[in-house]
């Protein structure tokens, strides 16, 4: 019987939270509009680094078997199993101020695989 395993644990993405002003409303604290003419600037109202979606982790295992049949022939079957633990954490979210932290992104559901080696 053969067994092997995967684990992972990334950080999870950044959080932001990105506003658009118009020239308008900027001008007011700048005392002139926007320079070269733009009509708006996108600004980050939280300081970067600062907060970031949980941890994602993320296991796979191999469950596997060798059959022999004499000689130098034999079959290894193996049973994958992707995301073991069937987490589904945010992998990538939206900053923008009107849809702010909608998941954009989240870890594949669990999957079997079964597969098998023909050595003759």
């Amino acid at each position: 019987m053969n067994f092997a395993a995967t684990f992972q644990s990334i950080p999870g993405p950044q959080i932001g939270s990105l506003v658009v002003y118009s020239s308008a409303q900027v001008a007011g604290s700048l005392g002139r509009p926007l320079s070269g003419g733009a009509p708006n600037i996108t600004s980050n109202v939280l300081n970067p680094g600062q907060y970031y979606v949980d941890r994602a982790n993320l296991l796979d295992v191999r469950f596997g078997k060798t059959l022999r049949f004499g000689g130098t022939r034999s079959v290894a079957v193996n049973l994958d199993i992707h995301n073991f633990l069937n987490g589904s954490p945010i992998l990538l979210q939206n900053d923008n101020y009107a849809a702010w932290q909608r998941p954009q992104g989240i870890m594949e559901g669990r999957l079997f695989k079964i597969s098998t080696h023909l050595y003759f």
